[in-house]
């Protein structure tokens, strides 16, 4: 959530999406330069109000996430 509220600050789009199979985790989306990346959070853990995240799940594994972090992390 730290990393999402800082991305939010820099102009990076960051939004809640509700995945409608497991409605109690939602994802926490962030469009990162590298490209987009998500994080799952329990529903009762969720700090703040967060916008709606309208875009679709680009379909990236955790592997791939892993990398886009490394590299907006390099640059």
């Amino acid at each position: 959530m730290a990393l999402a509220k800082m991305a939010l600050r820099l102009g990076h789009e960051v939004g809640l999406k509700t995945d409608p199979n497991e409605p109690n985790w939602p994802v926490l989306m962030i469009d990162l330069p590298t490209g987009q990346v998500g994080y799952h959070l329990p529903k009762d853990e969720v700090i703040g109000h967060w916008p709606e995240y309208t875009k679709e799940w680009d379909g990236h594994s955790l592997e791939e996430k892993r990398r886009r972090i490394a590299e907006f992390l390099d640059d």
